[in-house]
């Protein structure tokens, strides 16, 4: 929570410069209500999200060696004996998310609330700037790009691996809730993630290495952008 921000931050704004070269960076002034709900309950259903997607692509990565590792011999063989893959038994799910994946999705969870609480926004087309080929102007939020992604992964590697999971499962008779306890495991990075984020909630000048040496922007009042007709 704290880590990643200050690590992977500065990353994302050197790649920028490359990427968005066309744009300008600034910072509006915002006082960000963190702990609101309609703020907190989306951001931790995104980490259940991310945390089951994550889920898919490491069991698909790991072998039948390491998943035995993370579980017990009698907890291996039952399994073997019933013809499941041990990738999926419930104790291997369990490890993997809470030792590997979690931390990690925590982390860059994190980086996209500094950016987006710490009110960073981009710009390019304005007067005084270079004139884009598109003869437009655009002002945007940072943080969109990034969230964007996270969520876009998120989203739609959740719902493939649920469906993928519920097709293997039904292939075995009385298995059907090995579905829902699998889905459950990373529910509970909701509960553990309530003490990462009240660190985050409660950090005193998170946001101020992010906004030095960028200049603030004004907010536009409708008046300034829209031309009425008299």
């Amino acid at each position: 929570m704290i880590v990643f921000p200050r690590i992977l931050t500065p990353l994302l704004f050197k790649s920028k410069k490359i990427i968005f070269r066309r744009y300008s960076d600034a910072y509006i002034d915002t006082k960000p209500e963190v702990f609101a709900v309609k703020k907190f309950i989306p951001r931790f259903i995104y980490i259940f999200l991310l945390t089951l997607g994550f889920i898919a692509i490491v069991l698909a990565l790991i072998t039948e060696e390491i998943a035995a590792m993370l579980n017990t011999a009698t907890n291996v063989k039952y399994y073997k004996d019933e013809g499941l893959n041990i990738r999926f038994a419930l104790p291997t799910v369990f490890a993997v998310s809470f030792v590997f994946i979690f931390p990690i999705v925590i982390g860059l969870w994190s980086v996209g609330w500094s950016l987006e609480d710490s009110g960073l926004i981009h710009y390019s087309g304005l007067d005084g700037q270079k004139e884009r080929w598109d003869k437009l102007f655009e002002i945007e939020p940072i943080h969109l790009r990034y969230n964007g992604y996270l969520k876009g992964y998120a989203g739609i590697s959740s719902v493939v691996f649920l469906i993928s999971l519920t097709v293997y499962f039904t292939g075995f008779e009385g298995r059907a809730e090995d579905v829902m306890m699998v889905t459950l495991i990373p529910a509970f990075s909701i509960v553990n993630s309530i003490p990462a984020y009240l660190i985050y909630g409660i950090s005193k000048g998170k946001f101020e290495y992010l906004r030095r040496e960028l200049p603030e922007a004004k907010r536009l009042a409708e008046s300034e952008l829209i031309l009425k007709n008299e």
